[in-house]
Formats: structure tokens, sequence, C-alpha cells
């Protein structure tokens, strides 16, 4: 039998870690709709604002592809970089991608629907987000694979 090198337990810790994070954020999010009085978007739908927001988003979404194979190309040479650096370094970058997708939608909310609270949202979501990141990886993914 093949060994994956995780003990017994790391399957069910792993289902605990995804319970906890999914529960807590879709929990945010459910008040601060509820406090914010704005509309549930459907899950993994892709909710343009207007063309330029459309443009830009791909923009974004297409340069961070490019950026990845370049970047991945240049840092798993084991020569230069260990493996979990250059894994941190990519997720790092991922992180920075995807505030700056929510960050462009951010300010497309907030410049094109007026009198609604859409960006006061994803703006909140953005910092629970990081915070939960920053507190995941401060406590060694809440001591449940150590």
């Amino acid at each position: 039998m093949y060994y994956f090198g995780a003990n017994s337990q790391f399957f069910s810790n792993l289902t605990i870690f995804l319970v906890i994070i999914l529960s807590l954020f879709f929990s945010f999010s459910w008040i601060m709709r509820k406090l914010l009085n704005v509309k549930r978007k459907k899950i993994f739908s892709i909710d343009y604002i207007n063309d330029a927001h459309k443009r830009y988003d791909r923009t974004i979404r297409i340069g961070s592809v490019f950026f990845f194979i370049i970047l991945s190309v240049f840092l798993f040479d084991y020569s230069r970089f260990h493996y979990s650096e250059a894994s941190q370094l990519l997720f790092f970058v991922s992180m920075l991608f995807t505030a700056a997708g929510e960050l462009l939608r951010a300010y497309m909310e907030w410049k094109y629907r007026k009198d609604q609270n859409d960006y006061i949202l994803t703006l909140c979501n953005i910092i629970f987000m990081t915070a939960m990141v920053i507190v995941i990886i401060k406590s060694d993914f809440l001591g449940l694979f150590v």
C-alpha cells in the first residue's frame, strides 16, 4: 500500500479544518449581509458590474496565470529555492492577485452601484479573509496538523 506521508488523522483533521473555516466565513458573510441589507449572490458566479470591470478582471486573471507559469519555472529550480519557500511565495502571490481582484470589485461596486452597500460587504470580506489567513498561518493551521 502506498503511504502518502500523512499521519492517520490527517484527513479527519483536514475535514475539521475545512468545516471550521467555511462555517466561519459563511457565518460572517451572512451576518454582514443582514446588517448591510445586501442581496445574496450565487456561489461561484462572476457578477460583473459593467464591461470595464469585466475587462479589468479578465486582465488580472490572465495576468495571474501567466505570472504563475513564469514564476513556477524559476522557483521550482531546486538549486535556487527550497520547495517550501517556493510554495509559500506562490501562496503569497496568489493572495495578492485574489486581493487585487476583490479590491477591483469593491471599487467598481462603489463607483457604479450607488445607494447600495455591496462594496462595504466586499471590503469586509477582504479584511476578514486576510485576518483568517494570518491567524491560520500564525497558529499552525489552528494546531490541527502539528
